[in-house]
Formats: structure tokens, sequence, C-alpha cells
């Protein structure tokens, strides 16, 4: 097959356009600070960056759940303390009440605490 100027011209041709699509390629890169900018640049590093994405997110909710979890935790605690302690005076109540003969006043305010 012989070679002829208009082969060797077609073939610089393409050479320089596919020079000037990865400058304009690397330029995008350049600018924008990113390797990708579309996923069609790397679709299989586009898909992991979506996955670590996606962990992050989920990390994320998870650390807003176990705040979430905390402060009802303490709500729950702080509501059983209340409630340990008008069980504790219910009982000293009762252990008073039981215990031998009473003034006459503290009989009539017993019943109404």
């Amino acid at each position: 097959m012989r070679v002829t100027q208009s082969m060797l011209t077609q073939n610089m041709l393409r050479n320089l356009s596919s020079s000037y699509n990865s400058l304009g390629k690397y330029m995008d890169q350049l600018s924008t600070g990113k390797k990708i900018n579309r996923p069609s640049d790397d679709p299989v590093v586009a898909m992991k960056g979506m996955d670590y994405r996606s962990q992050v997110n989920q990390v994320e909710q998870f650390e807003r759940n176990i705040g979430e979890v905390h402060n009802w935790m303490d709500n729950s605690d702080a509501a059983l303390d209340k409630v340990q302690k008008v069980l504790t005076r219910l009982r000293e109540l009762a252990v008073q009440g039981a215990n031998g003969p009473m003034k006459k006043d503290s009989e009539e305010i017993l019943p109404q605490k």
C-alpha cells in the first residue's frame, strides 16, 4: 500500500484533534480541581465515589441517631429518678403510718400526701 500525502495529512489531523481533546480534558480537570467531572470520564471510579458518599451519609445518619438515643436515655433516666424519689417518699410515709400511734394531726395529713 502506498502512503500518500493525503493519508499523512489525515493522520496528522486525527492526532492533533486527539491532542486537543486531551488538552481540553486536562484543562477541565485543572479548572475544577477534580479528576472526574462527569461519570463518563471514569465510570468505575465514579461508581466507587458514589458508593463512598453513600456510606458517609449512612455513618452521619448513624451518628445523628446515636445522639437522639442519648437524649432519649437522658430524659428516661431523669423521669425514672423522679419516679424513684416519689416511690421512696411513699414508702417512708407507709412505714411511718404503719409504725405505732400517731398524733391526730398526722393521721389527717398522711392520707392527703
